[in-house]
C-alpha cells in the first residue's frame, strides 16, 4: 500500500493498536478508500520548564479538555485517488469514483 501524509515537524501520530501507519491504513482504508481524516489533539507542555531527553509523546501528555477535539484535521491519502496533488495540506479533493 502507498499512502502520503503531510505531517509538520511539531506534529505526531500516536498509534495505540497498530505497529505502523501502513498497518493502520490497511485496516481503515481498503483499495476503494482515498483518505483517512484524523482530528488534531493540541497537547500542552505539561508544565515542563526545561528540556529533558524524553520523547515528546511521553513528556507532553496533558491537554486542555475544553479543547479536546480540535476542528482541524490532517489526512493520510492514497495518492492515486487525489484529484489535484498540488492543492492539499489538511484535506484533499479526491477523484470521483
Amino acid at each position: 500500500s502507498t499512502f502520503v501524509a503531510l505531517i509538520d515537524v511539531d506534529e505526531f501520530l500516536v498509534l495505540k493498536t497498530f505497529d505502523n501507519v501502513v498497518d493502520f491504513m490497511d485496516h481503515h482504508c481498503d483499495y476503494r478508500c482515498g483518505q483517512v481524516s484524523i482530528n488534531w489533539q493540541n497537547m500542552g507542555t505539561s508544565n515542563q520548564k526545561q528540556y529533558t531527553p524524553i520523547p515528546v509523546t511521553k513528556r507532553n501528555v496533558h491537554y486542555d479538555k475544553s479543547q479536546a477535539m480540535h476542528a482541524t484535521i490532517k489526512v493520510i491519502v492514497r495518492p492515486s485517488h487525489v484529484a489535484n496533488p498540488m492543492h492539499w495540506r489538511h484535506s484533499a479533493m479526491l477523484k470521483k469514483g
